[in-house]
């Protein structure tokens, strides 16, 4: 009988190993949620950049089919069709969902961290969205073809219309 427990007792693992098996499996996991995370993020801001982007042509549609005001960007940051052209209002709402803000965005605005921002007049247009990650960044297109990343708001007051 002493011979029959002695051998089973040296089939199995101990404490030790478990344990170190256990912080491996630990190690791994932080590992993977991290870099899920950092996809997450970027994910997020593609979808503001694409949205954004796109605003750039839709704005031209709008320029050439609006015939409330024909041949002025005037109301294309505002919510639904005007004069039967569509505006920038789902591309903005969808950019602003994909920042984490909700789909809300503020019309002829200053521009703030936590809010989407879209600024109009007859002759120019600008929108931004703050990116996902930190460092107050936002991304900003407007009437000028520019669609990029900027470092801090563009749109500091009602009246500006660029991503300068």
């Amino acid at each position: 009988m002493k011979k029959f427990f002695k051998s089973s007792l040296s089939k199995g693992f101990t404490l030790m190993e478990l344990l170190v098996v256990g912080a491996l499996i630990a190690i791994l996991a932080a590992i993977v949620i991290i870099s899920l995370n950092n996809t997450r993020i970027k994910a997020a801001n593609s979808g503001v950049q694409q949205n954004l982007s796109s605003a750039r042509a839709q704005a031209e549609i709008f320029y050439n089919t609006n015939t409330a005001a024909p041949a002025t960007y005037t109301s294309v940051c505002s919510l639904g069709p005007v004069g039967g052209a569509e505006t920038l209002s789902k591309l903005i709402i969808a950019a602003s969902k994909s920042a984490g803000l909700g789909g809300a965005y503020s019309i002829d605005a200053e521009g703030h961290f936590g809010q989407a921002t879209c600024n109009q007049t007859p002759s120019a247009w600008a929108v931004e969205v703050p990116l996902l990650g930190g460092g107050g960044n936002f991304w900003c297109a407007d009437s000028t073809g520019a669609s990029r990343i900027v470092a801090s708001v563009s749109l500091g007051d009602t009246d500006e219309h660029s991503c300068d």
